[in-house]
């Protein structure tokens, strides 16, 4: 089962780990959005969750009482106007590792890091998906898992320059460069768009290619 088909008005219990200890929060379903859901502001002790990572919560359908177990893994705020919400993405751990990883798409920009907010280097923004970035970091440079990230790039030549919250979850190489994949902290509706455009580019080639 995919995150995307829970229900609307479903309420769910979210167990999750803050601060490093285990909490549950209360939210409800309004609309798949992306690959995740778009739910009611998480709270914790009075306050708007900003960013967790790593939890469960389980759905029951109505009709079949088939109970899922899904893995938390994300739950970031998002804003739609002048409104908050959270973005919920995870996966029915009975099928984690068997379903397609996000859709990713080229970018191939430019961009400034800055490494755990000491450090300040020059970057790819090699592809971006609805979970997340990847970045070249070059071959001198490195970074491990964990470390926080503060990119900004312009995502239309000078015009429109974007800024983002990451985290290191995934190192790898590419033609000798080593790379990162980090999940994207600060979701909103600037980052969406963005990769909504790509995805727009990159669904325009496919038709071109398929029409050659």
């Amino acid at each position: 089962m995919k995150i995307t088909d829970i229900p609307q008005t479903t309420e769910l219990m979210l167990q999750l780990t803050i601060d490093g200890l285990p909490h549950t929060c209360r939210t409800t379903v309004l609309t798949a959005y992306g690959d995740g859901l778009l739910v009611s502001t998480v709270m914790h002790n009075g306050k708007a969750v900003g960013f967790c990572s790593g939890g469960t919560f389980e759905f029951t359908r109505p009709c079949t009482h088939e109970i899922h177990r899904f893995h938390v893994e994300s739950v970031s705020r998002i804003e739609l106007g002048s409104t908050h919400f959270h973005l919920l993405r995870g996966q029915d751990t009975a099928v984690t590792g068997q379903q397609r990883k996000a859709e990713r798409y080229m970018v191939q920009r430019m961009g400034t890091a800055v490494i755990n907010y000491t450090r300040t280097i020059n970057v790819i923004v090699n592809d971006i998906s609805m979970r997340g970035i990847s970045l070249l970091v070059g071959q001198e440079q490195k970074c491990k898992v964990g470390d926080e990230i503060r990119l900004s790039f312009f995502t239309s030549g000078v015009a429109r320059r974007l800024t983002l919250q990451c985290k290191v979850v995934r190192l790898f190489n590419v033609q000798g460069y080593n790379a990162v994949g980090c999940i994207v902290k600060n979701v909103d509706m600037d980052y969406l768009n963005f990769v909504n455009e790509k995805k727009a580019e990159h669904n325009k080639k496919i038709s071109a290619q398929k029409v050659v």
